[in-house]
């Protein structure tokens, strides 16, 4: 018995996932403002390790002591009074020409702003009990200006190894091909065999739209991450508005490689509660401090 086989062949579809392990050296910048400049002490501050996770790569970063930077913040300065208090005595007169009116002491000019006259001798004429010396207590003051203390900016780098695990998934689609079979010998079914041709395979690459930055925030000596986010080559802007996990004011937008690299040398536009600043994208990373 013949039999006649009418074969109708669908494509297959298969989804397979692929694990990658890459690494390469990342290194980041990290600054504190503090009331210091004693090397030791500002070593100190610092976190020996920070954790690094830009989306992509992730590891941990050892402080560089041999990269510390500390750059003198003046604030300013301030009008302090300076006041001083002479006694002048033996004085025939109760008469400001016999006291001076201003005077230097200690590199500061002193100006007379009081005096108080006592009478500490007597004389009787005619019965009547005159004056005869007195005592000046005058007060002078000076202005001195003084600067407000110091704070100091200090920054360290921080570098190591990263690495990267990738879990891409891949569509394949695959589509059989019916093998004719041989003229019949015998009686019985010819077996057909998928034979898997050369243009019968096709990869389909499926990427996922993934987040390129992360929004950290700096709290306890190190940042932590409070939201990965997407950032627009053409548009790029961060919002720093609505960050609940965040407990501090001071962040880091840290950038995968890729728009790090398509962003390098422009600006990004950073949303605040307060306002609306840019920050020039120079490293893969900025800090804010909002």
């Amino acid at each position: 018995m013949k039999i006649k086989i009418l074969l109708i062949l669908l494509p297959i579809i298969m989804i397979g996932t692929s694990v990658l392990a890459t690494s390469e050296m990342q290194e980041q910048t990290k600054t504190l403002e503090l009331n210091t400049n004693n090397a030791n002490t500002v070593l100190a501050s610092f976190p020996q390790t920070i954790e690094y996770d830009d989306g992509e790569f992730k590891g941990e970063l050892s402080i560089d002591e041999n990269s510390l930077q500390i750059t003198t913040i003046k604030h300013g300065t301030y009008e302090q009074l300076l006041t001083l208090s002479k006694e002048y005595q033996n004085l025939d007169k109760s008469d400001l020409d016999y006291i001076p009116k201003d005077f230097i002491y200690n590199g500061y000019r002193y100006y007379l702003t009081n005096c108080i006259w006592e009478i500490t001798g007597t004389e009787d004429i005619a019965d009547i009990t005159m004056p005869k010396t007195y005592l000046a207590k005058t007060t002078y003051k000076a202005i001195k200006n003084v600067e407000y203390p110091y704070t100091y900016e200090c920054t360290v780098n921080y570098e190591g190894e990263v690495t990267k695990t990738s879990n891409d998934k891949i569509q394949y689609t695959l589509t059989y091909q019916e093998e004719k079979p041989a003229a019949p010998q015998e009686k019985k079914q010819i077996p057909i065999l998928p034979v898997l041709g050369g243009t019968g395979l096709f990869i389909v690459l499926i990427f996922f739209l993934l987040p390129n930055a992360k929004i950290t925030n700096y709290a306890k000596g190190k940042y932590k991450v409070v939201k990965h986010i997407r950032v627009s080559a053409i548009n790029p802007k961060v919002d720093l508005r609505y960050l609940p996990n965040a407990t501090t004011n001071v962040f880091a937008i840290v950038f995968n490689k890729r728009i790090a690299n398509k962003l390098h040398g422009g600006y990004v536009k950073i949303l605040t509660p307060k306002n609306t600043i840019q920050k020039a994208i120079i490293k893969n990373s900025i800090e804010i401090n909002i």
